[in-house]
């Protein structure tokens, strides 16, 4: 009876260990890469930085941008698989931070999802023991083991891994402030494969009038400036748009509010190349940095706006 005491109670505390190690090694992991999602939310939380420009959105933000070229002090928070629910969820965080710098919210072609499949939980785990965060999530998503220690990091150790490597060694992609920079370059086989799969890509402008008026009660919940922005498609992908008057009338119905602007860079008169690209949607590191370049070449141009790109 003894030794099955004596066991027992070294399995409970072997179990305990390994999962304060994985939480821990989790845990300095994702702090140790910029482009890691929870990482970006305990920035915006926790550290509440007030000094910088936040670009906000998808994985088309989280790779179309290049921070270090801009000439104050940006960063991304934008990341893989992030709807307009999640995105303007972090939107309104940052408006509580007290600034007067810009907001670049990336804007999808394709509009707004109609019925978003959002997994808070997953993509803001290690903030989930800041209050404010916790009680922000949708009660919905939340459980109480997604704050114990081994559990709530439980199978992350893999992607959390590859994200410090990639930050470290810059073998394929380049982080640059919360930003994954991809060095991809295809060739015309490849191309010629991911061309044909464009029809399971959204062709049309999806409005949601939920979502815009979420996007309106943000312009008017503040004075900083809101910069509104559609990255750019390949090509191939804009031949195959059929929404773009859609597009350009609802960035014209946000250009009404007196703090938002908007850059539209995925248009029929405006098609990059394939050397910009990754994927139909998604630019590359040489892509990133000349839409960065452009971006803010753009921006100073604006009366209002130029102060902070010159």
């Amino acid at each position: 009876m003894k030794k099955f005491v004596v066991s027992l109670l070294f399995l409970l505390v072997s179990t305990l260990g390994l999962m304060l190690v994985n939480d821990t090694l989790n845990k300095f992991l994702m702090l140790s890469s910029s482009a890691n999602t929870a990482y970006k939310t305990y920035r915006l939380f926790v550290q509440c930085p007030t000094d910088e420009i936040g670009i906000f959105g998808s994985s088309r933000a989280f790779t179309s941008y290049a921070p270090s070229l801009f000439p104050v002090k940006t960063f991304n928070y934008g990341y893989d698989g992030s709807t307009m629910a999640e995105t303007l969820f972090l939107v309104k965080q940052a408006l509580k931070n007290s600034s007067s710098m810009p907001i670049i919210i990336n804007i999808e072609p394709w509009g707004f999802p109609k019925n978003p499949e959002i997994n808070f939980v997953l993509n803001y785990q290690l903030a989930l023991s800041n209050k404010s965060v916790f009680d922000a999530l949708p009660p919905s998503k939340k459980t109480i083991s997604d704050r114990i220690p081994g559990v709530r990091f439980h199978g992350m150790f893999r992607q959390n891994l590859g994200l410090y490597y990639n930050s470290k060694s810059a073998t394929f992609t380049q982080i640059d402030s919360g930003s994954e920079l991809h060095k991809t370059i295809r060739t015309p086989k490849e191309w010629k494969a991911l061309n044909e799969k464009l029809r399971t890509t959204p062709h049309e402008f999806n409005e949601n009038s939920y979502f815009e008026s979420e996007l309106v009660k943000i312009y008017e919940s503040t004075s900083r400036p809101i910069v509104l922005i559609v990255s750019p498609c390949s090509k191939a992908w804009i031949e195959t748009f059929t929404g773009e008057p859609q597009l350009i009338n609802f960035l014209n119905r946000q250009k009404q509010h007196s703090n938002v602007y908007t850059l539209n860079f995925c248009s029929s008169n405006s098609c990059w190349d394939n050397e910009f690209f990754r994927d139909p949607t998604h630019l590359n590191l040489t892509g990133a940095k000349r839409f960065t370049i452009e971006v803010i070449n753009r921006l100073k141009t604006c009366p209002k706006l130029g102060k902070y790109f010159r």
